[in-house]
């Protein structure tokens, strides 16, 4: 597999199967370039996930019930990568306030 994303937790683990969101082992997801709107519910079954890429997705904006109902429900998330989504800033300042040992870039 092959990234073109500088992050070191991330390096490598390219995956973009919509199946692989059913699985709870999987510790790194780059949905980089895919089209999704809204993060997909059953990814908060992810919970041993550390990194999530969602960089490049114009056209996806987080909500406080993304955070709340998927993001903090992965309890070992450790970095998020959320630059060029059209995401508030707000929302991500709240994401961070709830879990400050996250790294969101």
């Amino acid at each position: 597999m092959h990234s073109s994303h500088p992050s070191a937790c991330c390096a490598g683990h390219r995956v973009s199967a919509p199946s692989l969101l059913y699985h709870a082992a999987l510790e790194h997801l780059d949905l980089v370039h895919n089209r999704l709107t809204a993060l997909p519910p059953v990814l908060s079954a992810a919970t041993s996930l550390t990194c999530l890429v969602l960089s490049i997705y114009t056209g996806l904006k987080l909500s406080d019930s993304d955070v709340e109902g998927i993001l903090l429900r992965m309890p070992r998330l450790a970095e998020l990568h959320a630059d060029l989504t059209d995401t508030h800033p707000a929302v991500l300042e709240r994401l961070q306030q709830a879990r400050p040992q996250l790294s969101i870039r």
